[in-house]
């Protein structure tokens, strides 16, 4: 047939390809460095996922370790306001634009608790836009796993655009600290609210009449504080495997070449 005729032509170039190689101590040499690669990004890796995992075990002790007598109770709405992002969307983003924006699916895909870098730019006009104060908490309004909702980020920084398909509260209790409560606390509440078939939708106005208990200010930015210490080490581990990657990848393409 015609498809084994092809087949039976690139087997037969790939078979009279000449590929150089060096001498095999050489090969052994450029196989052990490499391994050695691959064993630091492996280990790297691992320390990673320990320090998610020592993350996410500590969020769970520390916002249970207090009594009620302790806490301040009251609903969301109590705590502070909602309101909606406007639109941003991904036609309008562009390398050139130079209105900085934060879009939901950013969310769930290129941001932690704190969003100390913004990755988008649009073009629309500000007119049109809802812009930051800095000090909002980032709500995702849609998505595909209701325990996906509750994947909140801080957003620090003034001027920023925030994109429709995100819930956006504001507090005059540590943001930082209602951040992590909420990724850590809430979960299963937002999950309950979340309305929608495919894909389902949380509006805030099911968000404003749940009830957390939150110590303190003073005690929320000491927690908000060791927590985010965890953060900058994960982030710190997670460049270094990126880094170790790239250097593994230019080492290949100067070997090879």
């Amino acid at each position: 047939s015609a498809k084994n005729s092809v087949d039976s032509v690139r087997m037969d170039m790939i078979s009279k390809m000449i590929i150089p190689l060096p001498q095999k101590p050489e090969q052994q040499k450029i196989a052990n460095f490499l391994t050695s690669i691959d064993q630091k990004i492996e280990q790297l890796t691992k320390k990673k996922k320990l320090l998610v995992a020592y993350k996410k075990g500590v969020m769970q002790k520390i916002f249970s370790q207090y009594d009620d007598s302790e806490l301040r109770i009251a609903r969301l709405k109590d705590f502070g306001y909602f309101y909606y992002g406007k639109s941003a969307p991904k036609h309008s983003l562009s390398e050139t634009a130079t209105i900085p924006c934060v879009r939901y699916g950013e969310l769930y895909n290129k941001y932690g608790e704190y969003i100390d870098k913004i990755h988008s730019y649009t073009t629309i006009d500000k007119k049109n836009l809802k812009f930051s104060k800095g000090g909002e908490i980032l709500i995702p309004r849609v998505g595909e796993d209701p325990l996906d909702f509750a994947n909140c980020s801080y957003l620090p920084i003034a001027g920023v655009a925030i994109g429709e398909m995100i819930s956006v509260y504001n507090t005059k209790e540590n943001g930082l600290f209602m951040t992590y409560y909420i990724n850590a606390m809430l979960k299963y509440e937002f999950a309950k609210v979340v309305e929608g078939g495919n894909v389902s939708n949380l509006y805030f106005k099911y968000l404003e009449n749940i009830i957390i208990k939150i110590p303190q200010i003073e005690e929320q930015t000491k927690i908000a504080n060791f927590l985010s210490s965890i953060d900058k080490k994960i982030e710190q581990v997670n460049r270094q495997i990126e880094e170790s990657k790239g250097f593994k990848k230019g080492l290949l393409q100067q070997m090879f070449v």
